[in-house]
């Protein structure tokens, strides 16, 4: 979250502060995350996986938001990390939906209009 923060004080001229103490609020923001959890059997992964995402950037109110499968590679994982990815049985493999982060993306425009200012 810090990088993504720092991207968006960067663009707008602001301090990363700023953004977190409410300088972004009249600005329309979307957020993702990716994990495994869209792959989990259980059913509530995904949503426990979004709720989450919501705290991690609270208090932004996010104009969309969507949790998104990955690529879970165990060649590329440590040793602990490949140990605990086989403990915990988690699917491997590259489960990302490209046509589904596109649609995604290509849905925003139209979500990202900025507040209107308010009225004194």
């Amino acid at each position: 979250m810090v990088v993504s923060l720092s991207v968006i004080a960067f663009i707008h001229g602001i301090s990363v502060s700023q953004v977190l103490n409410g300088g972004i609020r009249n600005m329309p923001v979307a957020a993702f995350a990716v994990g495994i959890s869209p792959k989990n059997p259980d059913p509530g992964a995904v949503s426990q996986a979004a709720a989450a995402l919501h705290t991690a950037i609270t208090p932004i109110l996010p104009v969309a938001s969507v949790v998104f499968a990955e690529k879970l590679d165990p060649a590329k994982l440590s040793f602990i990390q490949r140990k605990i990815t086989e403990r915990l049985k988690s699917p491997v493999g590259d489960f990302r939906d490209w046509d589904a982060i596109a649609a995604w993306a290509r849905d925003l425009p139209g979500k990202m209009r900025p507040a209107p200012a308010p009225k004194d």
